[in-house]
């Protein structure tokens, strides 16, 4: 992977988000670019002049003393930086496209309020416009390279599927060990091994009435570095981000998830 994107809001969490991502790429050799968006609220002609002003001023502040401090700390890393004025979902839909990133991460910070979203609107809306897979990093995890990698699949999608060549290259840069896992309302145990069978190889099943159940008992007990899910647009996408999947989920996660949109 040549280009990453990070966003950023320079908060904690999105700090979270970068280190992770400056561990990745100290392996994969791949270059990251950091980007934060100020949105000018409506106003007067002159009046958003000169918001847009003190805005871009204290942007460019922020990011000049981010990467004053990510230099010191982490000398050898190939990262850029990039201020733009705009709406967050237009300029990073527009500038992923124009970088050629190959990947996006995000730093989530859980549900905000009772109804928050766990990924946020950044997020979903972000997966909805772009192509390019994206890793979610949660504010109270403490990520670590991936030596252990779970994709969530409903099997039906061929291992050697397009779709999967980002959890490829994890996983031959990482030297990591895949897991398949199939969230099942179905307690068959003949019927489970059938279609382990025809999707040849080892799969583990979690019983679940509702995808956030079944993940959300899965992340309680696995020994996992992150998770993998196919986004797709008339199930599991349409379920996943909800406020009341959300709910359930976020006090579970404690690792980061690789979303791939189908």
């Amino acid at each position: 992977m040549k280009k990453i994107l990070i966003p950023t809001d320079f908060s904690k969490t999105a700090l979270i988000a970068l280190e992770y991502a400056i561990k990745l790429t100290d392996q994969l050799e791949g270059e990251l670019v950091v980007l934060n968006t100020y949105d000018v609220p409506y106003g007067g002609a002159s009046t958003m002049v000169n918001i847009d002003d003190l805005l871009r001023k204290e942007a460019i502040e922020s990011s000049s003393k981010l990467k004053e401090d990510i230099e010191k700390r982490f000398p050898n890393a190939a990262i850029s930086y990039k201020v733009i004025s705009g709406p967050f979902l237009e300029i990073a839909t527009r500038f992923s496209k124009e970088i050629e990133a190959d990947l996006i991460i995000m730093g989530t910070t859980g549900a905000t309020g009772i109804e928050g979203a766990l990924f946020g609107s950044n997020t979903s809306n972000l997966l909805k416009n772009i192509d390019v897979p994206i890793i979610t990093v949660p504010r109270n995890s403490k990520p670590q390279l991936p030596k252990a990698i779970t994709i969530s699949t409903d099997l039906k999608i061929a291992l050697d599927d397009k779709l999967y060549d980002p959890v490829r290259k994890f996983v031959l840069g990482f030297g990591a060990k895949l897991n398949f896992l199939n969230i099942t309302k179905t307690n068959d145990k003949e019927r489970l091994k059938e279609k382990e069978d025809r999707f040849g190889m080892p799969v583990d099943f979690v019983f679940g009435e509702t995808v956030e159940d079944g993940i959300k008992d899965y992340l309680s007990t696995a020994d996992t570095d992150l998770v993998v899910i196919v986004a797709e647009k008339h199930s599991f996408f349409n379920q996943i981000f909800t406020p009341s999947v959300s709910k359930k989920l976020v006090q579970h996660l404690k690792v980061p998830m690789m979303l791939l949109k189908q």
